[in-house]
């Protein structure tokens, strides 16, 4: 009976010691973000990154320092399809969901902020435009 006692005894403490008093929530549960907080994954059509909207994301986006001596963008630029944003890339800390949708009729542009989706410390920003000349305008 000694043993059975002592081992309920033990069983009972290690059990009382896993509790934790911060319940955990669903964002506590999510990966840490990948990726370095100068890193930005831009999801965007190829026809779109090749296009006049890309050309105007990089050209603000890939803006040199100006304040260093040599040539460093703010900026690193990674480009992924929606078909290839998956699993790894969507926990990266930075990124950009460009959502340029022609048929969106009598609506203004507009950027939506989203924390914490897919990783802990993770900020994505959809821009949401009606058309390619509205999304430049976003960046000019």
């Amino acid at each position: 009976m000694s043993k059975l006692s002592t081992c309920f005894l033990v069983l009972t403490i290690f059990l009382l010691s896993a509790c934790d008093e911060k319940v955990k929530t669903g964002k506590d549960l999510l990966p840490r973000s990948v990726g370095l907080a100068g890193e930005v994954v831009v999801v965007m059509d190829d026809v779109h990154w090749n296009g006049s909207p890309g050309k105007a994301f990089q050209d603000y986006f890939g803006q040199p320092y100006e304040v260093l001596p040599q040539h460093e963008v703010l900026f690193n630029i990674i480009h992924k399809n929606p078909k290839d944003f998956r699993k790894y890339f969507k926990e990266y800390k930075n990124i950009i969901v460009a959502n340029i949708q022609d048929n969106l009729n009598n609506q203004d542009s507009k950027v939506k902020e989203i924390r914490d989706k897919y990783a802990r410390g993770q900020v994505i920003y959809e821009v949401v435009a009606k058309n390619q000349q509205s999304f430049v305008s976003e960046f000019q």
